[in-house]
């Protein structure tokens, strides 16, 4: 007769393994980074807001620096307000419609 079939509980079948102190290590770290990110955002929600509108501010700045002057009287040309140089192509042939041959 054969031996009977032993079956394994649960706890026999899954062992514990100890998690490896490198592993730990690298737990900790993610850990306190999404603490302090998470922190820092509490603390100054307005940072990004703050900050892009500052930029804003300094690209409109830039902007007004780099605008030309106005046109004084009698001249027309490399001042804001003048005339300004346009290129043109020359208008495509007009099709020849059926009728016309």
């Amino acid at each position: 007769m054969t031996a009977p079939h032993r079956h394994h509980s649960v706890e026999e079948a899954v062992q514990y393994r100890p998690v490896s102190h490198r592993r730990r290590v690298l737990i900790f770290l993610l850990a306190v980074g999404a603490a302090i990110v998470i922190v820092t955002t509490m603390l100054d929600p307005m940072a990004r807001l703050k900050s892009s509108q500052q930029q804003a501010a300094s690209a409109a700045a830039a902007q007004r620096a780099a605008t030309p002057p106005r046109c004084a009287a009698g001249e027309d040309t490399g001042c804001l307000g003048g005339k300004a140089d346009v290129i043109l192509l020359a208008p495509a042939p007009a099709p020849v419609s059926s009728a016309a041959r």
